[in-house]
C-alpha cells in the first residue's frame, strides 16, 4: 500500500529509467510521517465516513453478525513536501 501511495505521490521523474523512478519514489517514502496511535482506527466496522477534520472515523454496523468483511483498518498519513502539505492519505484494509 505505501508503494502506491509513493506512486501517486511522486513529482515526475527526470526520465523513465528504473533508477529515477525508484529515487522519486524514495523521496516520498522518507517524507512521509511515521503515522501513530492516533492515526489508526481499528475494529468491526460497516462503512467508514469522514468526520469532523476529514479524519477517518467508522461508522458502526447494527451486530457482528451483519458484518462480512471482519476487521477493518484505516490508517491516515501525511507526506512532508510543497504539494501535499496538509493532505492526508487514507489507507483501508480489511
Amino acid at each position: 500500500m505505501l508503494q502506491l501511495v509513493a506512486i501517486t505521490a511522486m513529482e515526475p521523474p527526470i526520465d523513465f529509467t528504473a533508477d529515477s523512478v525508484r529515487n522519486e519514489k524514495v523521496k516520498v517514502l522518507r517524507a512521509m510521517h511515521t503515522p501513530g496511535p492516533k492515526s489508526v482506527v481499528r475494529g468491526q466496522y460497516g462503512a467508514l465516513h469522514r468526520g469532523r477534520g476529514g479524519s477517518c472515523v467508522p461508522r458502526r454496523a447494527g451486530s457482528r453478525s451483519e458484518l462480512d468483511d471482519g476487521d477493518v483498518r484505516c490508517r491516515e498519513l501525511y507526506v512532508d513536501n510543497w504539494r501535499w502539505a496538509d493532505t492526508p492519505f487514507y489507507l483501508r484494509t480489511g
